[in-house]
């Protein structure tokens, strides 16, 4: 049964991808025929065709390679693109566009996953199942012994900002240490109501290929389960409660109301809850616990909290977030103290596969949600004015429009075509890292079960061995 599952997750993941990659295509196409230009070939993916048939003078195709394709536009698209595209078989002598036309083709592409995330970020507003929220940039677990322990980062700290940028959610802290190139960086944080900065430095992890953060951040204080003749099941919480504050002290999350648990000890606490439109005051009966550093309310947090793309139900929160996103990566490639820290973090389409694989498994709403930030990027990403991509040639048309004369095939056609080798040499390099990188977090995660099934039996072998030591009690 897990075989079927796993083979219609990647259908799903397929289609999806697809699915993105036929309405930038399709915006393409529909402007071509709209305005009369000639269409040779319409195809989703790349390489050898799966399926073909011509229909009014256009093929149409399902090629070998999902991750792309393209809309054969002799007319517009300079002969290195033509070429990589697998030519024209047509003949006939091909006519000038004026540059308005190319640009209004060119923009459609764009235009059209613009028009999906749109689609798909009001969709997700109103569905039931949807869950949002980001992860707030609060600490609930630092590694012993690690550059963070090291700067003095502790459990239940807030940050606060990161060299001097404001962090609203976990998402900027780890997007700034992976910036960090590995150097010290102030981290400001709030610490049970006092400021503090910290000079804290990332490490370089061999497994991921980047520099990421010795600490992972806390989840919301949703209650997703009670301990039976807990603190809180006595005080009268309830499953979906949000804890809001302890002792009038505003709280968000897990580590926030531990932090302030350990320092306050036992006693009558006041608890704030938030239920549906509701606020509530409880009163429970912290008492202490031998076994840990603080006394325990008696939750767990729910499990199935928003994922990193989900900031907001509100659609265009989303859409911010999307774009936000994709701008803070093309500044930090333009950014000298960044730009190798950016393109080694970098993705590429078997990395897309993979977060969009484990997000069909996970949550439909959650893989629905990564397909908007994906057609936002793939709008945002056409547009840069570089050759052989939309951007190069809304681009050259509009330098035409201003000199009033066409750019000469001399010159356009030799630099599209060493953007388009380039580009083809990016994908490459991008497909192989994503792959080792793949393989790195497959042997780590191969390695940490082991550990942890060794940890589990050896565990079991103490408990059935000691009785034989205690046969006096």
């Amino acid at each position: 049964m897990e075989y079927i599952y796993i083979v219609l997750a990647v259908l799903a993941c397929v289609f999806l991808f697809s699915f993105a990659v036929f309405i930038h295509e399709f915006g393409h196409f529909l402007a071509a025929r709209a305005l009369g230009l000639r269409v040779d070939r319409f195809s989703i993916g790349f390489g050898p065709a799966l399926w073909r048939r011509t229909i009014g003078g256009v093929e149409y195709r399902f090629s070998a390679i999902p991750f792309g394709g393209y809309v054969a536009l002799p007319e517009l698209d300079p002969e290195g693109t033509d070429t990589l595209q697998g030519g024209t078989e047509k003949g006939g002598e091909l006519k000038e566009l004026p540059p308005w036309k190319r640009i209004v083709v060119a923009f459609a592409g764009p235009f059209g996953n613009i028009v999906l995330a749109v689609v798909l970020a009001f969709v997700l507003s109103v569905a039931p199942g949807a869950h949002f929220g980001e992860t707030p940039p609060v600490v609930a677990f630092v590694v012993p012994d690690g550059e963070a322990a090291k700067a003095g980062l502790q459990v239940g700290d807030r940050v606060l900002s990161v060299d001097g940028v404001a962090t609203r959610a976990w998402n900027d802290v780890g997007t700034a240490a992976a910036l960090s190139g590995g150097r010290p960086v102030e981290f400001k944080v709030r610490r049970v109501g006092q400021e503090m900065a910290l000079q804290v430095k990332a490490t370089y992890s061999e497994v991921l290929g980047s520099y990421v953060l010795d600490a992972e951040p806390s989840p919301r204080a949703c209650v997703g389960e009670l301990l039976p003749d807990g603190a809180a099941a006595k005080a009268g919480v309830q499953v979906d409660d949000v804890i809001a504050s302890v002792d009038g002290i505003p709280v968000e999350t897990v580590a926030e109301v531990s932090a302030v648990l350990r320092r306050r000890g036992s006693g009558v606490a006041e608890i704030g809850v938030v239920r549906g439109a509701s606020n509530l005051v409880l009163k429970a009966e912290l008492a202490a616990d031998p076994q840990q550093a603080c006394p325990r309310l008696g939750f767990r947090a729910r499990a199935d909290q928003a994922a990193a793309w989900m900031p907001a139900r509100g659609a265009i929160d989303q859409l911010k977030w999307d774009a936000g996103q994709i701008f803070r990566v093309l500044k930090g490639l333009v950014t000298p103290k960044e730009t190798k820290s950016v393109a080694r973090a970098l993705g590429g389409p078997v990395m897309i596969a993979q977060v969009l694989y484990k997000q069909v498994r996970r949550n439909g709403w959650d893989a629905i949600g990564f397909l908007r930030f994906v057609d936002v990027n793939l709008a945002i990403l056409n547009l840069l004015p570089i050759p052989v991509l939309d951007g190069g040639l809304i681009l050259i048309a509009l330098l035409e429009l201003v000199f009033r004369r066409k750019m000469p095939k001399k010159i356009v056609n030799p630099v599209t075509m060493a953007f388009m080798w380039l580009f083809l040499l990016l994908m490459v390099t991008l497909v192989f890292r994503d792959v080792a990188r793949a393989r790195r977090i497959s042997r780590a995660s191969d390695r940490y079960d082991r550990i942890q099934k060794a940890h589990l039996r050896h565990a079991q072998a103490v408990k059935d061995f000691r009785p034989a030591f205690d046969l006096g009690n």
